[in-house]
């Protein structure tokens, strides 16, 4: 009988290890998604050490900055552009960061600037103290959030010039603008 129990552990352990292997590929096959999501994400995502120098950025950011991979590792995020979060020569001098999304200016490695909304927050990693931005170009948002103020001016302008009576309706017929003449 004592042999039967060297099976089962020998069994048991087998189980044991093959449970572990999948356990293992499972989280493999995960940080393989995750890197590649974070490698060709539409938004810039950076991540800087405690001292504010840029550990990790991916593919969108070295675009956006116009910089190659080696130029923007280990600067310092402060020279991208403003960020709500501070450091010091001893690193994070202030550990708190915009809950909420924020714009702000960031500037390319030709000096022109571009606006840009950021979400931020700081991450642990095996008890080190990271700093993470999710960093969105707003140009093109802003652009046409600019437009559609023009075409609003330009039509508010219309409306009351005309010296005709005019009234605008929506389609279940409630007055939605109406001229001084009307």
């Amino acid at each position: 009988y004592e042999g039967g129990g060297e099976i089962h552990s020998r069994s048991s352990q087998k189980r044991h290890f093959k449970k572990l292997l999948e356990m293992e590929i499972e989280r493999k096959i995960l940080i393989s998604h995750f890197e590649y999501l974070v490698k060709y994400a539409n938004d810039i995502i950076i991540l800087a050490n405690e001292k504010g120098q840029i550990v990790e950025a991916n593919d969108r950011a070295l675009q956006a900055y116009q910089l190659k991979p080696e130029e923007i590792k280990n600067r310092k995020l402060s020279s991208l552009g403003n960020f709500y979060i501070s450091f010091d020569k001893k690193g994070i001098k202030q550990f708190e960061v915009s809950q909420e999304p924020y714009e702000t200016i960031h500037k390319r490695n030709n000096g022109n600037e571009f606006p840009v909304e950021i979400s931020e927050k700081i991450i642990e990693i095996d008890s080190i103290r990271y700093y993470q931005a999710i960093i969105r170009d707003i140009t093109d948002r802003n652009k046409i959030e600019t437009q559609v103020r023009e075409a609003q001016e330009w039509f508010k302008t219309t409306l009351y010039s005309i010296s005709d009576g005019l009234i605008t309706t929506d389609t279940n017929g409630v007055v939605i603008q109406i001229n001084k003449v009307a």
